[in-house]
């Protein structure tokens, strides 16, 4: 099983210790992640009879849009490598003992061409099959690593919170009403059609079969765009087209309710005890961009503020902070907002239709604001 690797640097004034790797397993048929420690090789030259305390140096990440050597990543390779077709990035970074880079960045032009190859021998159908009735328990995702939950909610809530294993391109956001579970990715530039489509079919074909309900999925969106379940296994996505709209599954609430028959408190204990001090370390190293678009998606979804004031508070920074980092990245608060406003307003029209309500529900006081900047967009 290929090693999904992460290296801290501890720097020590004049440290000798070089401690061996520690490598961290995250269950059968799931990527595994190293978390590796390097301190300094040179000897001690000096006096050290005052402990210092070690300092964290983060590889920082400049990019948004990286795609990383994560699960969904390493299921496309294994996939590719069943077909005879292993990509030489593929088997260089599955073969290797430890990962060095923090994490392994995988560009998504490699991604883009993986995904080309694979589509010249293969219909989508296959790819559906691949996603699709045992997918869940074999082939790596975010939703695999949350299946020790104890109920099929809790596995929606926390896969929801390993979006970065994957990607900084996009975030997932959960809204529960009485009725229903949304599952949505939002896209934070826009994402080829393909990757839409692996998103809401690793969800959506597999996470039934778990349930045990063929009827738990109630709708499906693709880009923006509604796809009949019945269609999805087999959709063909639009070719070298990207959309900057979120996709979807919703789910039929009732049954998520139920306890999961092969979770235990413990292994989600476990599972979270590994992975909640990666993705901290993970998105403290993001750019300003990614982390205001999650903060803001946060708390919308929780009811709380659209405002630049509520998201600095959130990441604890100032908010004249917040706008120069942003601005250095060439973004802005109002931009990420207004993104995902139109985002978020075409997803609920696609389920509601009370273009009042979710006007004020994302911060405007008349319809015609909203209106506008959907316009706008396009």
């Amino acid at each position: 099983m290929p090693k999904v690797g992460v290296e801290f640097f501890f720097v020590v004034q004049g440290a000798v210790e070089k401690p061996q790797p520690i490598q961290i397993m995250l269950g059968a048929g799931v990527a595994q992640d190293v978390v590796k420690t390097r301190c300094c090789e040179e000897k001690r030259a000096r006096r050290e009879d005052v402990p210092r305390k070690p300092q964290v140096m983060r590889k920082e990440f400049n990019n948004i849009g990286e795609w990383y050597f994560g699960p969904s990543v390493i299921a496309l390779g294994a996939f590719a490598e069943n077909q005879g077709m292993t990509p030489k990035w593929y088997d260089r970074l599955a073969n290797q003992p430890v990962i060095r880079e923090v994490p392994e960045i995988v560009q998504s032009t490699d991604l883009d061409r993986l995904y080309k190859n694979l589509r010249k021998n293969l219909s989508p159908a296959d790819f559906g099959r691949m996603w699709g009735k045992t997918a869940f328990q074999n082939a790596p995702s975010i939703w695999t690593l949350s299946a020790g939950s104890t109920s099929f909610e809790d596995i929606l809530s926390m896969g929801a919170q390993l979006s970065l294993l994957d990607s900084n391109g996009y975030v997932v956001g959960l809204r529960a009403t009485n009725t229903s579970v949304r599952v949505n990715f939002y896209p934070l530039l826009p994402l080829p059609h393909w990757q839409h489509l692996m998103l809401v079919q690793q969800l959506a074909l597999g996470f039934p079969f778990l349930v045990g309900d063929k009827d738990l999925v109630q709708r499906t969106v693709v880009a923006g765009e509604v796809v009949p379940l019945k269609t999805l296994k087999s959709f063909e996505p639009d070719p070298g087209a990207s959309s900057v709209y979120a996709s979807q599954v919703v789910f039929r609430r009732a049954s998520l309710n139920h306890q999961n028959p092969v979770g235990s408190q413990s292994w989600a204990l476990i599972t979270k005890s590994i992975v909640d001090p990666l993705i901290g370390m993970r998105f403290r190293s993001q750019p300003s961009s990614y982390r205001v678009s999650r903060a803001l998606i946060e708390s919308y979804l929780r009811g709380g503020r659209l405002d630049m004031v509520s998201v600095a508070e959130s990441l604890h920074t100032e908010k004249s902070t917040l706008r120069r980092h942003l601005k250095s990245e060439q973004s802005s608060f109002s931009k990420i907002l207004a993104q995902f406003r139109v985002q978020e307003a075409k997803l609920r029209l696609l389920g509601e239709g009370d273009l009042s309500k979710i006007s004020h529900d994302l911060g405007y006081e008349a319809p015609m604001s909203l209106q506008r900047l959907i316009r706008q967009f396009g």
